[in-house]
């Protein structure tokens, strides 16, 4: 009797936790309603600079990536001529660098954020002026430190022979903020590095 009167209370007890948990899925509590908006309300909506069309950019870049940045959203970057030539180095134009036959555009330039999916580029206030991009040597290029941080997006120039050098950026709070690095108790916010 004692073991038929245990087995109704599981039963029931059981009975009840499962009712409990499926009336808990079907009906989230407030909390849970507050965080699933929290996520849902993640998308970028702290951009700025003058909106332009994704036609538009991808007319005007001569290079584009994606990044992540520091909260781990994506975005599409372009880096896009405000007034620029390109031209096919040829015998004359050879040194460190820069070798017969690259793709060299020379010029003006700015950068517009992406928000994934979305159809508009935001144009940020960096500007490079009087850039010359090496396109065959990829002289812009992005770098992956470690996971748990953003992308960089590097703007490097022949500074020898064998060392380009340059400013890196990351995105930060909808915009493009210009990295910072330590090295030997100075801090600089352009990086050299052997190629």
């Amino acid at each position: 009797m004692r073991k038929s009167i245990f087995l109704s209370l599981t039963a029931i007890l059981i009975s009840c936790l499962i009712i409990v948990l499926c009336s808990k899925q079907a009906h989230p509590t407030k909390n849970e309603v507050s965080s699933a908006n929290m996520t849902v309300s993640k998308s970028p909506t702290n951009l700025t600079g003058k909106k332009i069309s994704l036609k538009e950019a991808r007319r005007k870049s001569r290079y584009n990536t994606s990044l992540l940045d520091t909260t781990g959203q994506q975005y599409n970057v372009y880096v896009l001529a405000l007034q620029d030539k390109r031209w096919i180095a040829g015998p004359d134009d050879v040194w460190a660098g820069i070798s017969e036959g690259d793709e060299i555009f020379e010029g003006d330039y700015q950068i517009g954020i992406q928000p994934k999916n979305k159809q508009s580029v935001y144009i940020q206030g960096v500007k490079m002026k009087n850039y010359q991009y090496n396109k065959t040597r990829d002289m812009i290029f992005t770098l992956t430190l470690s996971m748990d941080q953003p992308n960089f997006l590097f703007l490097s120039t022949r500074e020898a022979s064998v060392s380009e050098g340059g400013p890196a950026y990351y995105l930060k709070d909808g915009k493009l903020t210009k990295a910072t690095f330590f090295e030997e108790g100075e801090t600089s916010q352009e990086l050299s590095f052997t190629s």
